[in-house]
């Protein structure tokens, strides 16, 4: 079904959130419906950059010869088989075809490889739907979602905020400013304020440093203000690996070198009174003879080495040239989490005052494990303090674990979802808990703050329940 157009004001920043949701259709409360949403995501497309197409079997065998060693050893070829010298000729095309076929199917391998694994990693987003919380690839968030972001969260599109508490924003991706930016969802800004001074806004790729936050998307892929930049950047070239820079350097200086030879070679038959056919026949053999023909497949199968032994250990090699750049390097530097840990958290032992030590089996966000004491079996004491310990850290506690449909989703901070999956062990659950001592309000946790707090209502009255510091909390207690 086709719809006109969303109304698109010229600058989202100078807009009110409420005239701006508006514009866009959306309700902060709820959200988009799904058939809405459904609607502008085929209208819109996906929240995504532009990427190359991925080059086909084709493409990639002809890329293998792009070499200014390969076009001198092509034409050493040519001109071997302009003399009548069939066998040099064949000789030099199967360098050139083994050469191509092992760096074709190298990278061929790398690339679906790196399609496969670009498939599992995507970035999530907590959007509000009909009234629902739902956590959803970044790729499907259409103009006129509500977003809710929290501390780490990175921004999957262009927001204009309708809430911020607290919120401080790194957009040195985008401006390349080091310092966080204070966040305001009230404040007035003119419409030709600049985009770090924004402050009503937030920007795809930007990270929240601390705070909270919620905010309605206003545009999606390359109408953001990175994919703006990415589309001006898109048709620029890479910069070539070292080992391409350093291989047409030699080729050049090789190539002077023949030619100077070639040339003193010539004069010296010339004086001699050697006939012109001679001489040149002299001089194709000599330039022949100098072109390394096997040094195309030596660096090649050297590289493909290295690419099979990086794949043992799980990297991902697109192009051979790249494993002698990555050698080059001297300093890397890499996100740990999710990318060389699994993001996810376990709570293994626990040390109550007075108890003493216990121990926690069990791996991953789930149910699965018990509760064992250090010193041997559980007391009833035992089991009177740990349920208290997670009854403290599952009420205070802003994330969801939950078991659908034969599998455990969770949702919210890893560390929280964890408290949540120690408290699952012992037979606890938020909701059951939540039921019982209903809460009356809550301090969020912060990185600035060091510690969040939950009240709730018992018979004997109000209950503090807190989690923290231990240096900030202790102060609180009497």
């Amino acid at each position: 079904m086709d719809h006109d157009p969303l109304p698109t004001p010229k600058a989202w920043h100078a807009l009110p959130w409420d005239a701006a949701a508006r514009a866009l259709d959306s309700n902060p409360e709820t959200g988009l419906s799904d058939q809405k949403a459904a609607d502008r995501l085929r209208r819109y497309g996906p929240n995504d950059l532009p990427r190359p197409c991925p080059p086909g079997l084709l493409r990639l065998y002809l890329r293998q010869f792009i070499n200014p060693l390969i076009y001198l050893l092509a034409a050493a070829a040519v001109v071997s088989v302009a003399i009548g010298e069939a066998s040099d000729a064949l000789f030099i095309f199967a360098v050139l075809q083994v050469n191509a076929l092992i760096g074709t199917y190298q990278e061929y391998r790398a690339q679906k490889s790196a399609l496969a694994l670009d498939s599992l990693i995507r970035d999530r987003a907590t959007v509000l739907r009909g009234g629902t919380v739902h956590t959803v690839d970044g790729r499907d968030l259409v103009p006129g979602d509500v977003i809710r972001l929290e501390s780490g969260n990175h921004v999957p599109a262009d927001l204009r905020l309708v809430q911020a508490d607290a919120l401080l924003v790194d957009e040195s991706l985008l401006t390349g400013e080091s310092q966080a930016v204070v966040k305001d969802a009230a404040a007035t800004v003119a419409e030709q304020t600049m985009t770090g001074d924004r402050i009503t806004m937030l920007h795809a790729a930007t990270v929240v440093v601390s705070g909270r936050a919620l905010g309605i998307v206003t545009e999606t892929g390359t109408r953001t203000a990175l994919g703006r930049i990415a589309e001006q950047l898109a048709g620029r070239d890479a910069a070539p690996p070292p080992l391409v820079v350093r291989l047409e350097r030699f080729t050049r200086m090789l190539g002077i070198v023949v030619v100077v030879a070639i040339a003193l070679l010539a004069v010296a038959m010339v004086l001699k009174g050697a006939p012109a056919v001679e001489i040149f026949l002299v001089a194709v053999a000599l330039a022949v003879a100098a072109l390394p023909e096997g040094l195309p497949v030596a660096i090649t199968v050297a590289l493909s080495v290295g690419c099979h032994r990086m794949a043992g250990k799980n990297v991902i090699v697109r192009s051979l040239p790249a494993v002698e750049g990555l050698g080059a390097c001297t300093l890397i530097a890499s996100d740990k989490t999710g990318t060389l840990t699994c993001n996810a958290l376990t709570v293994k032992r626990v040390v109550i005052p007075g108890l003493g030590e216990f121990q926690v089996t069990g791996e991953g966000y789930n149910d699965e494990g018990a509760v064992t004491a250090a010193n041997g079996a559980m007391s009833d004491a035992d089991w009177h303090g740990l349920r208290r310990l997670a009854e403290a850290a599952t009420l205070c506690n802003e994330a969801e674990l939950a078991r659908r449909d034969g599998h455990w989703d969770h949702l919210g901070d890893t560390v929280d979802v964890a408290f949540l999956a120690l408290a699952a062990k012992t037979g606890l659950s938020r909701a059951g808990l939540l039921a019982d001592l209903p809460q009356e309000a809550a301090i969020a946790y912060e990185p600035a703050r060091r510690y969040g707090a939950s009240f709730h209502r018992t018979t004997e009255g109000l209950r503090v329940y807190a989690k923290g510091a231990f240096e900030v909390i202790l102060p609180f207690c009497r």
